[in-house]
């Protein structure tokens, strides 16, 4: 008996050291998928969807998520959920906010993800709009400010000085933010922004330069899809335009989701979602900081 009880010992002991499910690399690449994704969240998504965002998910394997239109909060849990009984491994940090369509960012395990905060201001201080999301990230040797963010829709004057009060929010961020020595940025999402259409919205952004909108590239493509078909690109991909050599260049590409999921575009776009997938990759065998 003595004997017994001193090997369940051992075993209770052995599993202290043993790292968790949730704490374990997912990756051993030389490089890294980081991606953003529109929900379609305008009106409440369902539990049931949450099996289909996690199928698209794995198949296009990102190791950072940025979602937009989470609503309700619960969805990227469920997403995540959905994903470890997959036996891949993936957290997520969301924070609370007052509008009803949330930020989340889904990221693997052994992604390290530091420091989340709601950015002041980049609501324009209205309380039914999104606050942009950062947080400080390392991935292998890479580490970066990420900031996801959801800005206003609309294609008035009005709403693009909404979205210019918003982007001035967030310059003010990254300039604080790479004050020190973190010089990457990656700012993923819905910008709600067009190229060669809303310019004072770019240059509010990146006021001194500092941004590479590599999403502009993709100007001929679109993003978002509207009730008849192919809209505009507005969802929005920009890296720190000197520092951030570890991205993979021309790899931004919008994903065509609707294929992955063996569906026609409008049907897509009436069951899963009225964006599709924006993701590039990057380097982290090394850091240039």
């Amino acid at each position: 008996m003595k004997r017994v009880n001193f090997l369940i010992v051992i075993l209770f002991t052995m599993s202290l050291f043993q790292p968790a499910y949730s704490q374990m690399p997912a990756f051993n690449s030389t490089t890294v998928n980081i991606a953003g994704w529109n929900l379609s969240g305008f009106t409440a998504i369902s539990r049931d969807k949450a099996a289909t965002f996690a199928e698209a998910i794995n198949y296009i394997d990102p190791e950072i998520l940025v979602l937009t239109e989470v609503n309700p909060d619960f969805i990227a849990s469920e997403i995540v959920a959905e994903l470890n009984q997959m036996d891949i491994c993936y957290q997520r940090i969301i924070l609370d906010q007052t509008a009803n369509q949330n930020i989340s960012i889904l990221y693997k395990c052994g992604v390290e993800v530091a420091n989340p905060t709601l950015i002041d201001g980049s609501d324009d201080n209205n309380s039914h709009l999104r606050k942009a999301l950062a947080a400080e990230v390392k991935v292998g040797e890479f580490d970066f400010i990420l900031i996801a963010l959801h800005l206003k829709a609309g294609r008035s004057n009005a709403d693009r000085q909404i979205r210019d009060r918003q982007n001035s929010a967030i310059a003010s961020y990254i300039g604080n933010a790479t004050a020190g020595a973190e010089k990457d940025v990656l700012i993923i999402g819905d910008y709600n922004m067009i190229t060669g259409d809303d310019q004072s919205n770019f240059n509010s952004m990146n006021p001194n330069n500092f941004l590479n909108f590599i999403s502009d590239s993709l100007a001929n493509q679109f993003s978002h899809i509207s009730t008849s078909g192919p809209g505009n690109l507005l969802d929005g991909y920009a890296i720190s335009r000197v520092h951030t050599t570890e991205y993979i260049n021309r790899s931004i590409r919008i994903v065509p989701m609707y294929s992955i999921l063996n569906m026609a575009l409008l049907q897509y776009r009436n069951t899963v979602s009225d964006h599709l997938v924006i993701e590039a990759n990057f380097r982290i065998s090394r850091d240039d900081d």
